[in-house]
């Protein structure tokens, strides 16, 4: 499990190029390109805060000019809700390894597990999906929306699935990141918030039986919510 500076950044695209140096005209075939600038904000989000993630570093470590951002962009908005694209669909690319044909008592606390484990090991890209996901303007703008309903249309399938064959509860789509992965959210605020590594595996114990505690099927004295929803 990584931690830190020093974590591992998600897999690029093949072929992506990499940040050109500074103080010479990069050759044609190197001139900064979108990819360029996203692979720049993955690594600014790596080692600190969404709140690290300008123009003014962005364009100093892509060597890409201010004009071409702005065309390419719009603005720190555009580059912002581009990262989050990357950063949710590389994180449910992980996560959603976990839907597969097990009984559902197996996959559900696996799908809370896996998220936490991604959380742990890529502390500044999840602060990305929180700190985008609290941000009312950025959170709203369609292409966050658009990019987070892709994200998770394989978990959304799985759950429909599951729930027609009985062995899930019924919750409207929402409430499964809302409700369902809610003690998992809850951990993995706590544990960017201290990076403790004592308090993960007590985290990550208790997570799975939680997440599974909400989605498994109600009995005969247990409340039906999502009829009241």
């Amino acid at each position: 499990m990584a931690g830190g500076a020093g974590e591992a950044l998600p897999e690029r695209p093949a072929g992506s190029p990499r940040a050109g140096g500074h103080g010479r005209s990069p050759a044609p075939e190197q001139l900064p390109t979108p990819r360029t600038v996203l692979d720049a904000a993955w690594e600014l989000a790596r080692d600190g805060p969404l709140d690290a993630v300008t123009i003014a570093a962005v364009t100093a470590r892509s060597g890409m000019s201010n004009g071409s951002f702005y065309h390419h962009f719009g603005g720190r908005s555009g580059l912002v809700e581009a990262l989050y694209g990357e950063v949710i669909a590389a994180c449910l690319a992980e996560v959603s390894a976990a839907l597969d044909a097990r009984p559902a008592a197996q996959v559900v606390p696996d799908l809370a597990i896996r998220y936490l484990d991604w959380v742990a090991a890529q502390p500044g890209p999840a602060r990305v999906l929180y700190a985008v996901d609290g941000g009312r303007l950025v959170a709203t703008a369609p292409a966050v929306q658009e990019a987070k309903a892709a994200a998770f249309g394989p978990v959304l399938a799985w759950f429909a699935d599951r729930e027609t064959r009985g062995e899930v509860r019924r919750w409207p789509s929402w409430g499964l990141d809302a409700i369902v992965m809610a003690p998992a959210h809850e951990c993995a605020r706590r544990y960017l918030a201290t990076l403790d590594e004592a308090l993960f595996p007590m985290m990550r114990a208790a997570v799975g039986a939680a997440a599974w505690t909400l989605a498994r099927p109600p009995g005969p004295l247990d409340p039906t919510p999502a009829d009241h929803l």
